[in-house]
């Protein structure tokens, strides 16, 4: 008989971003899978694939009223269908749906902690949110950190006892589909129509972001950075995929200067992030915070050195100076130095896109995530 598993997020997209074929991967290795999250258009897409998916919405903003709402529904669900397991991820999603599921007497509880959006607080907030990440371990049969780094963080701190704390292998939450992040030639032959649709030349040097468009992102940085190398090198060019965010807003210089610089493309966010790699000579990714980073390992799939932040998370999806460079966080002289060199030298961003590459298959396909999680589970349930 097959195992029942629920999983739980809040945004519907990272049904799309976050577990992209893992579903398909543990239905057909014994598991009955369903997925919860807020409406949108990936729950028929995963009912394509033969999942089943419930739509609940649960908002990122605190709002008592919708949360005690989400919350409701959540529970009357989770009291009229019995799962083996229910896995939680997203830190809203994280703390209802684990509260419910206790409530309701679901007997196995799996958090996944990707990131702490709360990282740079300080003071009461930080205090606040570090009491409801407690909670939510608190109330997890288990917990799986995304990274290494980031779980002895959270351990070390006291939110989450040792004995719940886990990885998958060499960490990441889905690992990197290299049947999709590979270069192909029908990928290759889009990105050249992308740099002639941007008005890029083929022959320019393009430095891509992925990402949200916001301030701890670390685009504040990164255009000021492109600033600098523009005055040297006309030849290079930006790409921002990615949508604007209200909540921590770029400076207003920088907005002005996307806008208005020619070097500078910005294009939102879309699910051919592998057209956006292949059109791309480098990758930054200077985020001030991260869970693992995802990007900078689809980018070393697609044989791009990574330019990053020496922060948590990132530390562990980019190899210094194997796979990319580390420069640290909020240190646009840094990140402009790391950037030029690799604009500069043809050689060595092919030597570190060829180490990425390497590092992906042996350690971050999403096989070896994929059945690292299988073998959690089991163990779990044979306890």
């Amino acid at each position: 008989m097959k195992k029942k598993l629920c999983i739980v997020v809040a945004p519907s997209f990272v049904l799309y971003t976050l577990y992209r074929n893992q579903m398909v991967y543990l239905k057909e290795n014994g598991f009955k899978v369903t997925a919860i999250a807020s409406p949108g258009e990936e729950h028929q897409w995963l009912k394509n694939q033969g999942i089943k998916t419930y739509e609940i919405s649960i908002t990122r903003e605190p709002s008592i009223l919708r949360d005690l709402k989400s919350l409701t529904k959540l529970f009357l669900h989770f009291l009229t269908h019995r799962y083996d397991i229910v896995h939680v991820s997203t830190p809203k999603a994280s703390l209802l749906a684990s509260f419910a599921a206790r409530l309701a007497f679901q007997r196995k509880v799996i958090y996944t902690l990707r990131g702490r959006a709360y990282e740079n607080f300080t003071g009461r907030k930080l205090q606040a949110y570090e009491f409801l990440e407690r909670i939510t371990c608190t109330l997890s049969t288990a917990v799986i950190s995304i990274s290494k780094e980031l779980g002895a963080d959270i351990v070390n701190k006291k939110i989450c006892p040792i004995r719940k704390m886990n990885v998958i292998g060499s960490g990441s939450g889905n690992g990197v589909d290299l049947n999709v992040f590979t270069r192909k030639e029908n990928i290759t032959n889009e990105a050249v129509l992308l740099r002639k649709k941007l008005g890029i030349p083929l022959d320019a040097i393009v430095i891509l972001s992925i990402g949200r468009i916001r301030r701890e992102k670390g685009i504040n940085e990164l255009v000021r950075a492109l600033k600098i190398i523009t005055e040297e090198r006309k030849d290079v060019h930006l790409i921002l995929q990615g949508d604007y965010e209200d909540i921590d807003p770029l400076y207003e210089d920088v907005i002005h200067e996307i806008r208005d610089c020619s070097n500078i493309h910005h294009i939102s966010f879309n699910k051919r992030a592998d057209v956006a790699y292949s059109a791309a000579d480098i990758l930054a990714f200077p985020s001030h915070r991260e869970g693992f980073g995802n990007v900078a390992l689809e980018a070393s799939a697609m044989q791009l050195p990574v330019v990053s932040c020496n922060v948590i998370g990132c530390r562990e999806s980019v190899s210094n100076k194997v796979s990319g460079i580390l420069v640290e966080k909020e240190n646009e002289v840094e990140l402009y130095k790391a950037l030029l060199l690799l604009v500069n030298n043809k050689n060595l961003r092919k030597k570190m896109g060829e180490m990425g590459r390497k590092r992906i298959e042996n350690e971050f396909k999403s096989e070896l995530v994929w059945d690292g999680l299988i073998e959690f589970y089991n163990r779990l349930l044979d306890r």
